[in-house]
């Protein structure tokens, strides 16, 4: 067929080629040594490498069936999937034959690539429930651990999502297979990979870069074999979580960081270099959690460290329980300890003999107290001089999480004295350069103009889809801080008002809190967010208010009471004894309602406004604003004077993405006047820098100004036309102009791009200003789905576009426009179709769609292949103008009269899919010879003992079709020897496709 051949011309074979130049070496799917569809793994190249890589263990004929036996018998899903990766990274356990003793057989060798063999093949068939023909597999050992689907990048109508689509749907047809394939690639124009978790019917695809590559040779880069190995030991893992099982691949910055990290401590205790820190600047919501893990675990089964000790250093406590909830729910084989108090911390640092504990440690910055840990550095330094211990150890590995904080004081420096060998890694998305805070001073080495070790900043986590941008919108003045008042706090030293009064703050600031803390401020402020929160947010997102105080937050919460049902709203904070009265009251409320401690209430609601409708709306001063992720949060309402990094990490709580909700951004409702001082603020990143801030940091007013472009951009595609809903005829015409003019795919991803701006514009004037183009563009991309055989599903619109589909897609214009009785394929097709569409456009456009999608589903003979070529032609003679519409049409309605010509003939004739694609081959030489229906009969029922299940792997089976094949060409006559064989082949290679 014109598709799949264009599908593989364009991607399919490139792509082998590519990873042939890799060192994957090439197989036919029939030259394949398999035991059946059924089977996935290539059974006989598996035992070869166990054999290959185990030649240390004296290995019996029943061990390695055991081992093979072991991964056969194995019911897919989540606890077979976790076994299978584990045997896949350490070896599967086996008791030998011979001594009964329990070896682990290594399936890949990690240290030797050459033992192991990297095989790829292209359309390679698979059964189970189902029969699925995969694109590409790539094998490891006879393994079937990557598999790719390719799309047409000229086929308008499909993209990487059918791909991504399709391997979803084979996980289903074909279980077996998926117990052992770690990652699903969906390749069109675009590439995105993705864990294979048969088991959810959604996991999220990403975007793998290699700098200077475009998408196909940077996936091609990371298949190369040392890093699809590096890969699947060392950044693959199944998570557990709530319940919820998945599989987690690294993002390509986290395994570009993480392998920088590993390089840079490996190089300097190999002496290839003296560097023992290193910073990474990564925006937030990129994964820098897990990028610290990746980098841990491969540095924790490096041999040259030998059993080395892992600091994980944080400076919050819910950050502390998330990192250590976070690896606890990795199955990494390495159990994290959390060190909760300075005595535990004394004991973890004098553990053996002062040699310190190994392992993953997780505390807080604070433990590290001067006077606390002053007899620790002494005992260390005196009795311990000259012998190994924590002070001298060179394998400790120090991660400082928000390393823009905390690092400056006493308490690292403590930390540094302590660990003094220690390799020190900062991670950060908003690093500070100031005097006598600068994060770049204290992990980088800014003399050799070695300022970080890795960075991944705001406009590349935009464009990767990782995280989304950030919109603010000033409250109206009247709500707002006045200029004088913000100029006040602007010109303090201190970065934020503090949330105890017990810190010495300067009058002004006293001030601007108290009158940020009025009750009628706070009611007013409270009416402005109940009434845009229904709006604009309920029913899809979330909210946050962020409060100047937490009596501040006691306030919100009464004036949100009196407006909105009570369970909307929730104050996660802290608590003292000396509490001010209102949050002493509030407290006791609180105790009453859970029943529980103010802990355990605040992980509660947490979790709730994370997973569950209610709460709604989280009302925060201090918790919260850094290392918080819920991509349900799509507004804060911000109510508290922040500046520069601190400003910048806050507001990015809400740039996490929901593509099942179509989140656009997300949305800052400054009630302060911050955002706009933002620039200010953060005058030490460099020019680039503060271009990435624009990029991700932009006013409302600009979104507007993009959906103009937008509208601009839509009526270049589809020309400056009259809005009118009164003859679908005309919308016909526009359709079919766009197909003629190959802009379809342009049209579809220009509106989808509309569609997301126009539900996240909320009441914009500039939005209401053009709501009847785009009702317009609504019904004109609603019909053109429905013509081509295609259509949206209402209620999943409602879910992702709830303001569209009430405000627009039920209107009657659009109804009018759309709404027209369905046709079925069958004899009384062409009159349907003729008595439904009146224009001659729409019928070339409806006839032409029908036919490719008909020819898509069709067994590739050559019958129909002269008809797709017969199409494709004529859709080039149009655009070449060398075709009018009258003719165009004339043509396609013999095409289609050839297609149900042909389905008749068949049905005629008595022959099923298999015997008429022989028929076809044989037309081709003998035209008009009346006994070939019958020989082919014959021949069919000849051979239709042979075609058993699995036939197509037994050699001998073969042989004896291909000699049926070759009697029966003989018997048919006139044919040379070279002609026998060129049909002979061509019919084996159809029989074996059915």
């Amino acid at each position: 067929m014109m598709i799949v051949l264009f599908e593989q011309q364009l991607i399919e074979l490139p792509l082998l080629r590519k990873l042939q130049e890799k060192g994957w070496t090439y197989k036919n799917s029939e030259e394949l040594n398999r035991e059946s569809y059924e089977e996935p793994l290539l059974v006989e190249n598996l035992i070869e490498a166990i054999k290959r890589i185990n030649k240390d263990v004296e290995l019996t004929e029943t061990d390695i069936t055991r081992v093979i036996n072991e991964l056969k018998i194995k019911i897919p899903g989540p606890e077979t999937a976790k076994k299978i990766l584990n045997y896949l990274k350490e070896g599967l356990p086996i008791n030998l034959e011979k001594t009964r003793l329990t070896k682990y057989i290594k399936l890949i060798d990690y240290e030797n690539l050459q033992n192991n063999e990297f095989l790829i093949s292209n359309q390679v068939k698979f059964r189970g429930k189902g029969t699925i023909r995969a694109d590409i597999v790539l094998f490891i050992n006879g393994i079937p651990l990557i598999l790719i689907e390719c799309k047409d990048p000229t086929d308008p109508s499909v993209s990487w999502e059918d791909a991504y689509r399709q391997i979803k749907s084979y996980e289903k047809d074909c279980e077996e297979l998926f117990k052992y394939v770690q990652i699903g690639i969906a390749v069109e124009e675009k590439v995105r990979y993705f864990p294979i978790v048969p088991w959810l019917d959604n996991v999220k695809p990403e975007i793998w870069r290699e700098e200077g590559k475009n998408e196909i040779d940077s996936i091609v880069e990371i298949l190369s074999p040392y890093k699809i190995l590096d890969l699947i030991k060392n950044f693959i893992f199944i998570r557990t979580e709530r319940g919820r099982v998945t599989r987690v691949v690294a993002r390509y910055m986290q395994y570009r960081a993480a392998n920088k990290i590993f390089e840079r401590v490996v190089n300097t205790l190999e002496g290839r270099e003296n560097k023992d820190r290193g910073l990474i600047w990564h925006w937030q919501g990129s994964g820098k959690t897990l990028t610290m893990i990746f980098a841990a675990y491969k540095l924790y089964n490096e041999r040259i460290l030998e059993n080395p000790t892992i600091f994980f250093i944080l400076d919050r406590i819910e950050l502390q329980e998330q990192l250590f909830q976070e690896i606890a729910a990795l199955d990494l084989g390495i159990k994290p300890e959390k060190i909760e108090s300075k005595e535990e911390l004394k004991k973890a640092l004098l553990h053996d003999e002062g040699k310190g504990k190994r392992g993953f440690i997780i505390t807080l910055i604070h433990k590290f107290t001067e006077k606390d840990l002053l007899d620790v550095q002494q005992f260390l330094e005196e009795k311990l001089k000259g012998k190994e211990s924590v002070l001298t150890r060179r394998n400790i590995v120090v991660f400082v999480d928000e390393s823009h904080r905390t690092q400056y004081g006493v308490l690292a420096a403590k930390m540094r004295e302590i660990l003094k060998k220690a390799f020190f890694f900062g991670f950060t998305g908003t690093p500070i350069s100031k005097k006598g805070r600068d994060t770049f001073l204290v992990f980088a080495y800014p003399q050799d103009k070695d300022l970080h070790l890795d960075k991944y900043f705001i406009k590349e986590s935009i464009e990767d889809g990782f995280t989304l941008p950030i919109s603010y919108q000033s409250a109206p003045d009247m709500l707002r801080l006045n200029k004088k008042q913000l100029e006040e706090f602007l010109t303090q030293k201190e970065e934020e008002i503090p949330v105890e009064m017990k810190k010495k703050i300067s009058r002004k600031l006293s001030r601007i809190k108290i009158l940020m803390e009025s009750k009628k401020r706070i009611e007013n402020i409270a009416s402005y967010i109940t009434n845009h929160f229904k709006e604009n947010v309920d029913g899809k997102f979330k909210a946050m208010v962020v409060a100047v105080s937490r009596k501040a937050c006691v306030y919100y919460k009464k004036a949100l009471d009196k407006l909105l049902p009570s369970n909307y709203s929730e104050v996660v904070m802290t608590y003292e004894r000396s509490d001010p009265k209102e949050i002493l009251e509030y407290k006791e409320e609180l105790r009453k309602k859970f029943k529980k401690e103010l802990d355990e209430i605040n992980k509660e609601l947490i979790e709730k406004f994370k997973n569950e409708e209610y709460p709604k709306i989280l009302i925060v001063t201090d918790m919260l604003l850094t290392g918080f992720d819920a991509p349900i949060l799509q507004v804060m309402y911000l109510d508290k004077p922040l500046k520069g990094h601190r400003l910048l990490q806050t507001i990015a709580r809400t740039n996490r993405p929901l593509p099942e909700k179509a989140k656009k951004c997300g949305l800052i409702i400054d009630f302060v006047g911050m955002i706009r001082e933002l620039n200010k603020a953060l005058t030490f990143y460099s020019k680039i820098e503060m271009e990435d801030l624009n990029y991700g940091i932009k006013s409302f007013d600009e979104y507007e100004r993009e959906f103009l472009i937008l509208l601009e951009r839509m009526k270049k595609i589809i020309g400056d036309i009259e809005i009118r809903f009164d003859d679908r005829e005309y919308f016909h015409r526009i359709i079919f102009n766009l197909v003629m003019s190959n802009k379809e795919k342009e049209f579809v991803d220009t509106f989808k791009e509309l569609r997301r701006f126009y539900e996240f514009l909320g009441p914009s004037e500039v939005k209401i200003r053009y709501r009847d183009y785009f009702k317009f563009l609504v019904a004109l991309y609603t019909l053109y789905r429905k013509m081509r055989g295609e259509d949206e599903n209402i209620e999943e619109l409602k879910r992702i576009y709830k303001k569209i589909v009430e405000d627009i897609y039920k209107t009657t214009e659009v109804e009018s426009i759309v709404s027209f009785p369905e046709i079925k394929m069958d004899e009384n097709y062409i009159e349907k179709i003729e008595k439904t569409f009146k224009t001659t456009e729409a019928r070339v456009f409806n006839r032409l769609t029908v036919i490719r999608y008909v020819l898509r589903e069709k067994p590739p003979t050559p019958v129909y292949g002269s008809i797709s070529k017969k199409v494709e032609e004529l859709i080039k003679k149009w655009r070449n103008r060398k075709i009018k519409i009258e003719k165009f049409y004339k043509e396609l309605k013999t095409v289609f009269k050839e297609l149900i010509i042909i389905d008749e003939r068949k049905f005629k004739l008595g022959l099923n899919d298999m015997e008429y694609s022989i028929l076809s081959i044989l037309e081709e030489k003998f035209k008009g010879r009346k006994d070939l229906v019958e020989k082919v009969k014959e021949f069919s029922e000849k051979i239709k003992p042979e075609l058993f299940k699995g036939w197509e792997f037994q050699k001998s089976v073969v042989s004896r079709v291909e000699k049926e094949i070759k009697l029966f060409l003989i018997r048919i006559n006139n044919l040379s020897k070279k002609e026998r064989d060129d049909i002979s082949e061509r019919i084996i290679q159809t029989i074996k496709s059915y």
